[in-house]
């Protein structure tokens, strides 16, 4: 199964989640930036909120793209022990990472809320997306931080993840809907047809669109 590009995996993750649509107490949470196309479509088709929350990826000191972990906002991370120890990944190497990771985060937030306070997600039901999911280092910590802000139901929702990683996810949310399962599973964007990089200002744009009234 192959999407065109994240627009479209949005739309057909929205047909699954059509039983939300206008619901007062139920706001989309996108994983920036990829995430954020996908959110946009779901805002748009079930009509209600997107808000944006970025995680970022703590690479190795050898390998960017190999997550040892990832850390939000507030400072909180996950660790992926096994790549930790595999690669031989000391405490010093790890703080620096997430030194250099939350600097990133932090700046981005700025930029994206515009220096607004974003509003409290206390007792919400969350549809929490992202492109898709690969090791899970991400969504998991995006998760630790929903519940850290006592929302009410995590639905997490994304158009492709490996089925390892998704028997992981599984038990740490509310629903879990995945379009597709791939049995062999190398990296997301080999999952959709147009896969570039989304920017900070097509970040901005979306949320500033999906706040616009819908005919």
């Amino acid at each position: 199964m192959y999407f065109e590009n994240r627009l479209q995996a949005g739309e057909l993750l929205a047909e699954e989640l059509m039983s939300f649509e206008k619901a007062s107490d139920t706001v989309i949470v996108a994983l920036a930036r990829g995430g954020a196309e996908i959110g946009f479509s779901l805002s748009q088709k079930l009509q209600i909120p997107l808000k944006i929350l970025v995680v970022r990826k703590l690479g190795t000191p050898s390998d960017e793209e190999l997550a040892m972990g990832a850390v939000t906002e507030d400072g909180e991370t996950v660790i992926n022990s096994q790549v930790i120890k595999s690669y031989g990944i000391t405490r010093e190497e790890f703080e620096a990472e997430k030194r250099k990771e939350l600097a990133i985060l932090r700046e981005r937030m700025e930029k994206y809320l515009g220096g607004k306070k974003d509003e409290p997600l206390e007792n919400k039901t969350v549809i929490l997306t992202d492109d898709g999911i690969a090791t899970g280092s991400t969504v998991k910590v995006a998760i630790n931080f929903l519940r850290r802000k006592k929302v009410k139901k995590i639905i997490l929702a994304v158009p492709v993840a490996p089925e390892d990683t998704e028997g992981e996810i599984k038990p740490l949310v509310d629903n879990l809907i995945v379009l597709f399962t791939p049995e062999y599973f190398g990296a997301v964007g080999q999952f959709y047809r147009n896969f570039s990089q989304v920017t900070d200002e097509e970040v901005i744009s979306y949320l500033n669109r999906s706040k616009q009234p819908r005919n």
